[in-house]
This record gives C-alpha cells, structure tokens and sequence, in this order.
C-alpha cells in the first residue's frame, strides 16, 4: 500500500547515490529529486522520484566600460562537445538592438569618409597634383613596395590606436567602436569621424609622401579593409595550429582582435600582429578550442 504523508528525513536527501556532504557547486549539478505534497495523476504516491536537470547559470553580460575596457569579466566563452569549432561564439553574448543600430550608422559614416578620401586622391593625381607611378611593373617590384607601405601603415594604426586608448580620447573618439566587446563585420567601420579620417586618411598621405605603382595603392587598400570586416566576427574559423606557426600567426585572426575589444590592454594591431609582438602586447587564448573549459584571455599589459 502506498504511504502517503510528509517525507521522512532520508526521502528528503534525495537517493541513496548522492551523499549528503557534497559542497555547495556539487550539490548544484546532482539531480534534483523533486517532493510532490499533492497527489499525482495516478492519485497515488507522492514521492515520484523524477530527476530533473539543474537550470544553468544565466549569462552574466558585461556592462560597458568593465568589459569593453577594464578586460574580462569572466566566463568569455563557453562551448560545448557537439558544438563545430568554427561555429562556437568568442563571446558568448550578443550586443543589444541599439548598439547594432548605432553600429550600423557609424560604418554606413565611414564608408562615406572612406568613399570621399579614395575619389580626393584620384582627382588629384588625374590632376597632377599627386604624383604615381606609371606604366608596368614587375610582380616584385610590387610585392616589396606592398610589403613596405604594409609595414608602414600597421605600425602608424598600432600607435593611433595605442594613443586612442588614453583616457581623454577614449572617451570622446574611441569609445563609439567598443560599444560593444561582442563585434560583428559592422563593428569594424563603426568609427568616430575624427578617428575615420586618422585611420583612412593615412592612403593619400603616402602617395603624396612616395610614389608608388597604382596596383599596389588597390592591393594593400583592399587587404587592410578585409581583414578589418574578418577580424571582426564573432567566431574563429581557424584552426589551432594556425596560432602556433609562423608566418601565419603574424595575421590578426577574430580571436586575436575580438580579445582586445574583451580586454582593451592588448592586442592592438589591425591587419597583423607584427606590432604586437614587437611591443609585446600580444596574447591569444587557445582555450578557445577546449570544448571542456571555460577560460578567459590572460591580462594583458597596461599600455601607456
């Protein structure tokens, strides 16, 4: 016959399988027997011995300022078994509505600025007043003059970048772009005005300062807005290994960049990470591809 009541103290542990010394966390995570002081559908029994799953901890978002600038609040990602590496989340939350708007209109405002820079320097140098080189040229002459401007154009965005993040001017430029540590493809032209132009209008001072061929103004302009929009995704297609070999680990990849825009003390170089490591400002978190851990970037150095 059924016994029907209040529970006795050993139906009030739970089963047999779960001891009663277990620490607050392991307590947590055992199965939940759930006490049924009314009668069940059968009418019969209140102890139904049902294990339910405990409900996970709600995701803590970081507030602006703590996360975006001040490094991580813990808990960056979290992955699991049957996710695909190149589909885990860097950062496990998204941004709100209003910040994806704001995004939005600052990059639709530095594709203008952008826009209007290219078309200045090309009436100019139709016009004569910059100067470019002409007629063809040789596969190397324009690997070594991509190389170099690359090399100059990275380390003048590392500074910029670096000075950006002083106290007066993060406040008043570059806050607009960490609205949010968790970036998209928008995030990467979501600009202040004065930093657009700082940051773009480095292509036409070069020509003015050094002619070079046309073809490579095009190459390293494209390269440099490309890895912008890729470093700037939420997920890391790569795999492991990629951070580990060089030359390959001197390009700037999403977890990288997205590591900066979480901890805003490292990681400052745009395209490559060349600066970086020259100024030892670099970190990358492998734990990304741990699906059993849950980590966060190390701290980065304090820059100026």
């Amino acid at each position: 016959m059924a016994r029907c009541g209040a529970p006795t103290v050993a139906e009030k542990r739970g089963p047999p399988g779960i001891p009663a010394g277990l620490s607050r966390f392991d307590r947590a995570t055992a199965p939940v027997w759930t006490w049924h002081p009314w009668p069940t559908a059968t009418k019969r029994g209140p102890w139904t011995g049902e294990a339910t799953a405990p409900k996970p901890p709600p995701e803590r978002r970081p507030r602006l300022g703590s996360g975006a600038a001040d490094g991580y609040n813990g808990n960056m990602h979290r992955q699991t078994e049957t996710q695909a590496p190149a589909r885990r989340p860097i950062v496990p939350h998204e941004a709100s509505a209003t910040v994806r708007r704001r995004e939005r209109r600052l990059a639709l405002g530095t594709i203008g600025i952008i826009l209007v820079l290219g078309t200045a320097t090309t009436i100019l140098v139709l016009a004569g007043r910059l100067q470019v080189a002409t007629g063809p040229a040789s596969a190397g002459r324009i690997a070594a003059e991509a190389s170099a401007w690359l090399l100059v154009v990275e380390f003048y965005l590392y500074g910029l970048h670096r000075l950006l993040h002083t106290a007066r001017l993060f406040r008043s430029v570059h806050r607009l772009h960490h609205l949010s540590s968790a970036p998209t493809a928008w995030t990467a032209l979501a600009l202040h005005p004065v930093e657009a132009l700082a940051a773009f209008g480095i292509f036409p001072l070069l020509v003015a300062v050094h002619p070079v061929h046309p073809t490579t103004i095009a190459l390293v302009s494209v390269f440099m807005i490309s890895a912008l929009l890729a470093t700037h995704v939420n997920h890391d297609p790569l795999p492991k290994a990629w951070h580990r070999v060089a030359p390959l680990n001197w390009l700037t990849t999403p977890l990288v960049h997205v590591g900066h825009h979480a901890n805003a003390r490292i990681n400052f170089g745009a395209a490559t990470t060349i600066p970086d490591r020259v100024f030892a400002t670099h970190r990358v978190d492998l734990s990304y591809y741990d699906p059993r851990r849950e980590a966060s970037l190390p701290a980065g150095s304090r820059g100026w």
